[in-house]
């Protein structure tokens, strides 16, 4: 919460919404860049065009992960 008014930041209120609603973490429309909920915009941006998604299995072989919208 941020100190000075006691108010959820964005980051915290999305956090939330994620762990409510059991989403693994956030993936931009395109696919393009995904973080998980520890780790939430680790690209340093909170790009408008995210969707919450689950972890899914990785093939490509240049990503540890990948956020999609459905459960592995």
């Amino acid at each position: 919460m941020s100190k000075e008014c006691g108010l959820l930041t964005v980051k915290e209120i999305i956090r939330q919404f994620l762990i409510t609603n059991h989403y693994d973490g956030l993936c931009s429309i395109d696919c393009e860049c995904a973080c998980r909920i520890d780790d939430l915009f680790s690209c340093g941006a909170c790009v408008g065009d995210c969707e919450p998604g689950n972890e899914i299995p990785c093939d490509c072989g240049e990503h540890d992960f990948h956020i999609g919208d459905r459960k592995p």
